[in-house]
């Protein structure tokens, strides 16, 4: 987790921002600090959005996200109840998506009384980024300023403000740990609504013997997630090294080169099994890339 976003003011000019804010609709506090957030940042000139502003008969989806792709900023509110909503989760998703190809938007977080673990994949999007911190109302004036002086003149965290955790890699919660119980999203593994299928007991077989390759496949919100991190356990529990790679969080430079996906990818196997990153030290420049990976 990341120290807070203290930002003094910067010697620069002030900009005029496009920014959209991400929260989670009709609950409190996330509602009430989003107008007040929205207000301030529309008296200092910026133009945001909110969903809010949606009209009646606008296709909601297709215009939020090309809102949040002409954006400079996404303000994301950060909530247990957040931190779980699929449409959050989407709207993170394409700023990160379109920020890796034109450089924007910015994400911005902002923890709103909630100092727990984000699910994954969000803490695998977000645990890098500084963040702000909103604890009650007496703090809204603060988050205000903060976001003012990003926005404004697009300044960085100061040298006195919090540096990333210093809790060793395998002491802070597992990329694959499941979010809690949402519909339509992935189950705990402890879960007791999860409905047990017949393909359970075929993947917990298959994962007791070695030299396996299982696929899980299926349609949309059909339990392949939920499925997968129940097999994940079953194999911790039988004293298994697991590493868990979501190739979605791959950039589109290790997309267009080769070489640096397979650096990468072994590098990303060692963290996840807590192993000294050697790909240096043994990548051949005489070998092909996968060869080096075999």
């Amino acid at each position: 987790m990341q120290g807070n976003m203290a930002l003094g003011v910067a010697e620069v000019a002030p900009r005029t921002a496009r920014i959209f804010l991400s929260y989670k609709r009709n609950v409190e506090p996330d509602q009430a600090l989003a107008h007040d957030v929205v207000a301030n940042l529309s008296s200092a000139g910026h133009c945001v959005f909110i969903d809010q502003r949606l009209i009646v008969g606008q296709a909601w989806a297709e215009e939020i996200e090309k809102q949040v792709r002409q954006s400079d900023y996404l303000i994301v509110f950060l909530t247990a109840e957040s931190s779980r909503s699929e449409m959050v989760r989407g709207e993170i998703e394409i700023a990160r998506h379109h920020a890796a190809i034109n450089g924007s938007p910015r994400i911005l977080p902002v923890r709103l009384a909630f100092d727990g673990p984000l699910p994954y994949p969000l803490n695998a999007y977000l645990d890098k980024i500084q963040y702000a911190v909103w604890s009650g109302g007496e703090d809204t004036p603060r988050l205000i300023r903060e976001l003012l002086d990003v926005v404004g003149c697009d300044a960085s965290p100061e040298s006195g403000s919090r540096e990333p955790s210093s809790i060793d890699v395998g002491q802070r919660p597992p990329a694959y740990a499941a979010p809690l119980p949402v519909p339509g999203g992935t189950l705990d593994v402890d879960d007791p609504w999860y409905l047990a299928r017949p393909t359970d007991a075929t993947a917990l077989a298959l994962i007791r013997q070695p030299g396996q390759t299982l696929t899980i496949k299926g349609p949309r919100q059909m339990g392949k997630s939920s499925l997968l991190m129940r097999t994940i356990s079953a194999g911790l529990d039988l004293g298994k090294s697991v590493a868990l790679l979501d190739f979605q969080l791959v950039d589109e430079d290790g997309k267009a080169n080769a070489d640096l996906f397979f650096r990468r990818f072994a590098s990303w196997v060692a963290e996840q099994l807590n192993l000294p990153d050697s790909v240096e030290t043994f990548w051949h420049a005489g070998y092909s890339s996968p060869q080096n990976c075999t």
